[in-house]
């Protein structure tokens, strides 16, 4: 451990997003506490306005402000933040989520003194004013998911939770994998993938590919269940986006990604952007870029969820899904997703069961 070195680094990779930008700086330097620092990695179009914020805060010595002009990919940009990153612990915040600094810095000391290398929390879910739904419409607008916390830590192992990713495709999310993204990972085991696969992040997609490429590094680690980071959806987020149900689209069009997604795309995943679909990616671009060969994506599980919830897209899925297959294959393909289909769908009403209950009953108590 380097002198003076902080016991978390937060970083925080930001374009364009300013009012949640000062928002989170505000309430995170207002905190007395010194054993943190402040990563921004900036490449707005232009920072002129944000420069008199900064300028506030130019004594505080935890705000590290650095500022990238020109193009830059989603990947490069969170690339630059962690390589900046000082801490014993290295966690990665959208701008317009927050952090519990005080519980968080708590679970950090939990961390060191138990050996362990990596934490996920239970997450608070917020919605910014700005956001609406296609379904629920303005029901979430600045709201706080209501949770009740246990206070205790139970420990994982990074086989059993990639599996479960794997079997879906990696078409569901990140799962219960450590993670740099809203979870807390050691220094130590970022350099491990930085040191394999010359990234933290081998995907195109920052927060699936460093959650399946740190696997790789990682053996057990621990879900603590306490308030500790605010997962916030803003209208400008790829989460407020998939409530608008805008969350698709043509890769070519999606600037933000590194400039040969496309044509290194793997040859089972449809060709569009969408949740799913870059999920899928970035997690078989993380296990090939770490020689996790142990590990395999179910993509029949992958195309079932096109199915259901990027509709826009079925000849492409279904093209996917047959693609150089006999007869007696499409029969079997035909077969095994659909079954995935009936199941995702039943797990879709029972979630959409609970949300009425959620956003609708909630709403008037």
């Amino acid at each position: 451990k380097m002198p003076n070195m902080p016991l978390l680094s937060i970083v925080i990779p930001t374009k364009n997003r300013y009012t949640y930008l000062e928002n989170l700086l505000s309430s995170l330097l207002e905190n007395p506490h010194k054993n943190f620092e402040i990563i921004v990695s900036d490449n707005s179009d232009s920072n002129s306005e944000f420069l008199a914020f900064i300028d506030n805060y130019r004594h505080d010595n935890r705000l590290n402000y650095f500022y990238y002009s020109g193009w830059l990919s989603v990947v490069d940009n969170c690339n630059l933040g962690v390589e900046r990153a000082s801490g014993e612990f290295v966690c990665m915040l959208g701008d317009d989520d927050g952090i519990l600094i005080d519980n968080c810095l708590s679970l950090c000391l939990f961390l060191l003194n138990n050996n362990l290398d990596a934490a996920l929390v239970n997450v608070i879910p917020y919605s910014w004013p700005d956001i609406t739904h296609a379904i629920w419409g303005s029901a979430l607008s600045g709201r706080f998911e209501n949770k009740t916390y246990t206070y205790k830590a139970f420990k994982l192992t990074t086989e059993k939770e990639l599996k479960k990713v794997c079997n879906e495709g990696g078409a569901f999310g990140l799962g219960k994998l450590p993670k740099i993204y809203q979870g807390l990972i050691s220094q130590q085991k970022l350099y491990e993938l930085k040191k394999e696969t010359n990234t933290y992040f081998p995907g195109p997609s920052p927060d699936m590919g460093n959650a399946v490429g740190i696997s790789k590094y990682i053996n057990q680690y621990v879900y603590v269940d306490i308030p500790c980071i605010i997962s916030g959806q803003s209208y400008k987020s790829t989460g407020g986006q998939g409530s608008r149900k805008k969350h698709h689209g043509d890769i070519d069009e999606q600037k933000f990604l590194p400039k040969n997604t496309k044509q290194e795309w793997t040859k089972e995943i449809p060709l569009f952007w969408a949740g799913p679909t870059i999920y899928s990616e970035s997690a078989s671009k993380a296990l090939i870029k770490t020689k996790n060969y142990k590990y395999s994506l179910n993509y029949l599980y992958l195309y079932a969820c096109c199915l259901i919830y990027e509709k826009n897209y079925t000849s492409t899925v279904i093209e996917k899904m047959y693609e150089r297959k006999t007869f007696f294959q499409k029969i079997g393909i035909s077969v095994r997703v659909y079954g995935f289909v009936s199941f995702i769908l039943v797990k879709r009403s029972i979630n959409y069961i609970k949300n009425i209950y959620k956003y609708k009953i909630s709403k008037k108590t």
